[in-house]
């Protein structure tokens, strides 16, 4: 069991499928919006204010693109289902979800 920081946009590799972590309130900052009116909206809507998005694959003709990629993810975060990621100041647990996804739960 792994325990480890992340914010919003952090990279991780969860048994081995490509993910982001994602926040509200990074979210509305990255997007010049107030964090902590984007909280409270989320908060009133019940919506998550922590999640994983899985990343996107692409097939490309560019003989330099995979290199490319590699390079980009070759610092991620390699976590498994179980392992405990901090973020926002609260512990979370990894999750399985449906449709091969994952989910953050607060540990209690």
């Amino acid at each position: 069991m792994t325990n480890v920081t992340a914010q919003h946009g952090t990279r991780a590799i969860i048994d081995g499928r490509r993910c982001y972590f994602g926040t509200v309130a990074g979210y509305a900052t990255e997007n010049r919006e107030s964090a902590l009116e984007a909280v409270q909206r989320a908060r009133r809507h019940g919506h998550d204010l922590q999640w994983i998005n899985l990343a996107c694959t692409v097939i490309c003709g560019d003989e330099g693109y995979y290199e490319r990629d590699r390079a980009e993810w070759s610092d991620a975060l390699v976590l498994s289902v179980g392992d405990t990621v901090w973020i926002d100041g609260e512990f979370f647990t990894i999750h399985p979800a449906p449709n091969r996804n994952f989910a953050l739960r607060a540990k209690g």
